[in-house]
């Protein structure tokens, strides 16, 4: 009997010898199942972090590129305009509010730059990234129709000018591509402004004539009246020329009506000039 007691204690230890390896053995399966959940987490996270950032790189490129570099290219182009070809009260007053609408937009690109770098920065800004803080002072650029004016190549302009250069494109380069680039829409402006003189000047013609010809209808029916009556005529006959004369008079008057009305719509597209003092 004391043998089979011995055995008995024998196997019992053995049961719990067993079930100390099975516990330890799903503790150590615990352990990786938790690491490597730490793992796929830290890696989920870095996945998103990095979109982030490139997404809040792209805004912030986005925003130089398609809003203050234009916005600043056609705040220089308005205030070359006003400088040569403004003269008048009027016209300096709406300059002057087209300017400062101009500069009120520059600082609001500025304002959503700003808030768009300080989310990049706190996500974690790359340090080969291109992109700095903007102040006040940064917001302009030199004016590509006056860049022979004297000292003017020697200014250096902001650093978001570069943005987008490739490596081996140096700055004169860079700077060179943005000239040709300025000076090729200017041409284009150039040629729309030409095309807006040449339609004024038709138009201008175009009335011109067709009120001629109302007055010439009218001069001519009054005068054919009084040449059939002073001849003893008949009155129908005369009044029948006068008629005629005064139904062409009113249709070129209705013309140059028309054209007048088409000119006005033009107005509410672009600006454009008055057409006769006494419209």
């Amino acid at each position: 009997m004391p043998g089979a007691a011995t055995d008995k204690d024998d196997e019992y230890e053995d049961e719990e010898a067993g079930s100390g390896e099975d516990d330890e053995g799903q503790e150590d399966t615990t352990e990786t199942m938790v690491e490597s959940s730490k793992e796929e987490v830290v890696c989920k996270l870095t996945e998103l972090i990095e979109e982030a950032i490139e997404i809040e790189t792209m805004q912030c490129t986005s925003i130089f590129f398609d809003n203050i570099h234009t916005t600043i290219h056609i705040y220089n182009a308005c205030a070359l305009t006003k400088r040569i070809d403004v003269f008048s009260q009027e016209g300096n007053t709406r300059s002057w509010t087209v300017l400062n609408t101009l500069k009120d937009d520059i600082c609001q690109c500025a304002k959503r730059y700003r808030l768009a770098f300080q989310a990049l920065t706190r996500l974690g800004l790359p340090t080969d990234s291109e992109l700095k803080p903007v102040g006040d002072n940064d917001l302009w650029g030199k004016d590509m129709m006056s860049l022979r004016k004297k000292g003017n190549s020697k200014r250096e302009e902001p650093w978001f000018w570069l943005i987008g250069k490739p490596k081996e494109c140096t700055d004169e380069q860079w700077q060179l591509e943005y000239q040709v680039h300025w000076f090729c829409t200017r041409a284009l402006r150039d040629r729309l402004k030409e095309e807006v003189e040449i339609l004024t000047a038709e138009f201008q013609r175009i009335i011109t004539s067709f009120t001629k010809m109302d007055s010439i209808w009218r001069t001519v029916g009054e005068k054919k009246q009084e040449a059939i009556l002073a001849e003893g005529g008949s009155p129908l006959v005369a009044q029948g020329f006068r008629s005629f004369a005064y139904r062409q008079a009113a249709m070129y008057q209705r013309l140059a009506h028309d054209a007048r009305i088409h000119w006005s719509k033009a107005a509410h597209h672009i600006q454009v000039p008055r057409l006769l003092p006494n419209e």
